[in-house]
Formats: structure tokens, C-alpha cells, sequence
């Protein structure tokens, strides 16, 4: 058997399965994802799977054997994707002695600021690309918006910087016209969902604030919101205080299945982190499954998921009053609520899905290794604009 292709991280999580799985087929069966850590206890409590079984999994960590297979395949396989976790690193620099093809792909790197560069995690790459990798055949897989930005303020990956992202399960773009019921229910409630740890950089409050806005201009609204941790006292004292315990419902946590059957069944998807959210892949989900996101423009997905008013809204970062009034226009006009839904999730069956993403990335890693260009002008593996 022939490997054509391997990705190297951490550990398998949810959010690489799927496409995962896709390159699986798609190379028939040469592909493989090699795991470096046993995922920790603290994932598998909040739900992770542990993937016993994988036929395309080798755990590293698991035993010298399957340590040998991968010091062989990542010097031997044509094309590597690495992740952006620290323990990847001296792999690179193996398999970029050889020249092999090797695509990095990684959140931004500034998340809380130029204060990042302190960390060794950034720091040391950057060090290694200008001493050793600059010329050789590496590029970046940009799992942000904001990837290709910060990068290059380093001087880094110029012109060798791909959109990219994460990819999770779609299954909701099968569901056909049962997604836009919500849409028809009649029942003149507009129904919003917000899911999220309670954390201070994901701006739970926003949410409350946009709530009572809506509850002050006489709108009928629910909002359901999932998700627990540290400001989940401040968002109940938030709801008391404005009065709103008849419109906004405290859900705690519950399984991901479950967030994407309330999706089908909410107009919207509220959504207000800062530039610390890396990706967000509650955007895919929610779009796959006909929920309109109206979501804050320094979210990793959001410019290259949303066009602002074509498939989902985009408020500016951190302003309340151009939130609030987004919701409320979104509140007040359903059927053009229902279109942003449908080209939502056409937008993920058709050009964000794990099984177009995989195609393309094999299309990519065939057109580096022969030194040309991607072919992808917008979308996964198109070149990453600077934002």
C-alpha cells in the first residue's frame, strides 16, 4: 500500500474526522493520521470519541513499532500536513532536510496580540522558517481569516498561504427542506440560539444585551443558550436583572448531536467572540443545518465562511449597537432570514464540505509537488488574502 498523504498532530478530535475520512477514500486508502498524544481525560469527560479502530489511525504514542512507522512514513510519504501543536515541529524539520512537501496548517498566531511572540510556540517556528525553511517546500494552511495576516508580519509564508479551516461533520445538508421549517411555523417567535463556554473572550454578556434590546422594541423572541463556565453568573445576573427570564432560556451543556437537531429548529445562530477564536466551527454546523449566524467579524471562520447579507451577518467586532441592530432586522424580516439560510448551506454542501475540502487538498499537494499553482481561486486551498 501505497501513502500518499499524512497529517501529524496532536490527537484526533472531531473537527478532523471527517475530512480525515474523506482523504481516506479519496487516495483509496493511502492516507494516514498520526497521532503523537493520548488524548486527555479532560476531552473524553466533555465528550470527545477516543477513535478505537480507525483503520487510517496510527497512535505514535502507543508503541515503538508504531513510532518507527511514523519516523518512516514522514520521511517517505510525498505530502504532510502538520499541526500547529509543538510536538510536530522536529518532524518538519525532517521531512524539509529531505524537500518534501510539507503544509502547516495553524489558527492565527496573534490571538491575544504581538504579546504572543513571547510564546516559544510561535517564536521558535518563526526562527526555524528564516534559518532553515524559507526556501524549501513549505506553505501554511490557514485555519483562520487572520492566519495569512499574522504571519506575514514576520515575513513568513508569502505567497505560500492557503485558506483553510476545519471541517466537521455536515450531515445536516442531507436534510433538504425539513432545515427551513422554523422558517414556516407560524408562530411569530423568532428563535435564537447562542453555544459557548461561558468565557470571558467569547462575550456571553453581548448576547444578554442584544436580548434585552430586542425585548425593548416589541419583538417576540426566544433565545436558548447552551454552554457553561466562568461568567455564568454574570449572564444570570444579567437576565434578572433586565427581566428577561421569559425570553432567554439557560440550557447548561449537552451533546453535540443534539446542538445540530436545535439548529434545524432556530432561526439564528448568535455568535460573539473576539479575535481569540481561533476557527469556530459552530459557523459550519450551524450553517450546514440551515441556522442563520450572525456573528462577530474577528471570528477565525467568519470571513471566509459569511459574505455579510448573502449567506449570514457579520457585525463589527465588539460593537453592540451594530449588533443589536443586525438581530433585529434579522427578527423582523424572516423571509429574507430563510434566503441567508439556504445559501448558507449551500455555501458548506458545495465549497466548505469535509469531501470537497479533501479533494481540493489533493489537488494542491499535486500541483506543489509539480511547482505549480493552485488552481483555486476562492474557497479551501485558494491562496489567503491579507486581512
Amino acid at each position: 500500500m501505497e501513502i500518499k498523504l499524512i497529517i501529524i498532530s496532536n490527537f484526533l478530535n472531531p473537527h478532523q474526522y471527517p475530512l480525515s475520512q474523506e482523504l481516506y477514500k479519496l487516495t483509496d486508502e493511502g492516507f494516514r493520521f498520526i497521532e503523537l498524544e493520548k488524548i486527555p481525560n479532560t476531552f473524553v469527560k466533555s465528550g470527545y470519541p477516543e477513535y478505537d479502530n480507525v483503520p487510517w489511525l496510527i497512535r505514535a504514542w502507543e508503541s515503538e513499532s508504531n513510532q518507527k512507522e511514523v519516523e518512516e512514513l514522514v520521511i517517505n510519504t510525498p505530502t504532510m500536513i502538520a499541526g500547529g501543536c509543538a510536538a510536530v515541529e522536529k518532524y518538519i524539520g525532517k521531512r524539509l532536510k529531505h524537500n518534501k512537501l510539507t503544509l502547516k496548517y495553524s489558527e492565527r498566531w496573534l490571538k491575544r496580540g504581538i504579546i504572543n511572540v513571547l510564546s516559544p510556540n510561535i517564536f521558535r517556528p518563526i526562527i526555524s522558517y528564516w534559518l532553515h525553511f524559507r526556501n524549501k517546500p513549505y506553505y501554511l494552511l490557514c485555519a483562520s481569516a487572520f492566519t495569512s495576516s499574522d504571519s506575514s508580519k514576520f515575513g513568513t509564508f508569502k505567497n505560500k498561504a492557503f485558506k483553510w479551516g476545519y471541517f466537521p461533520a455536515t450531515d445536516g445538508v442531507k436534510d433538504n427542506e425539513s432545515n427551513y421549517s422554523v422558517f414556516h411555523d407560524g408562530t411569530g417567535v423568532f428563535k435564537i440560539m447562542t453555544v459557548c463556554r461561558m468565557l470571558n473572550w467569547k462575550r456571553p454578556e453581548m448576547m444578554i444585551e442584544a436580548a434585552k434590546y430586542l425585548r425593548d422594541n416589541d419583538v417576540k423572541f426566544i433565545m436558548d443558550m447552551y454552554g457553561s463556565g466562568e461568567r455564568l453568573n454574570l449572564v444570570k445576573q444579567l437576565i434578572d436583572r433586565y427581566n428577561l427570564n421569559n425570553n432567554v432560556v439557560l440550557h447548561g451543556n449537552i451533546p453535540n448531536e443534539k446542538i445540530h437537531e436545535e439548529m434545524k429548529h432556530h432561526h439564528c445562530l448568535l455568535f460573539t467572540s473576539n479575535q481569540r477564536e481561533g476557527w469556530g466551527a459552530v459557523v459550519n454546523e450551524a450553517m450546514a443545518n440551515g441556522c442563520v449566524v450572525v456573528g462577530a467579524s474577528k471570528i477565525g471562520s467568519i470571513p471566509y465562511l459569511i459574505k455579510d447579507g448573502m449567506n449570514g451577518v457579520v457585525f463589527e467586532d465588539g460593537n453592540q449597537d451594530d449588533l443589536n441592530k443586525k438581530l433585529h432586522y434579522c427578527a423582523i424580516h424572516i423571509t429574507e432570514c430563510e434566503s441567508l439560510a439556504k445559501e448558507a448551506r449551500n455555501t458548506i454542501s458545495t465549497v466548505w464540505s469535509p469531501n470537497e475540502a479533501a479533494k481540493r487538498l489533493l489537488v494542491l499537494a499535486d500541483a506543489l509537488n509539480n511547482k505549480k499553482k493552485t488552481p483555486y481561486k476562492d474557497g479551501p486551498c485558494s491562496l489567503a488574502p491579507l486581512l
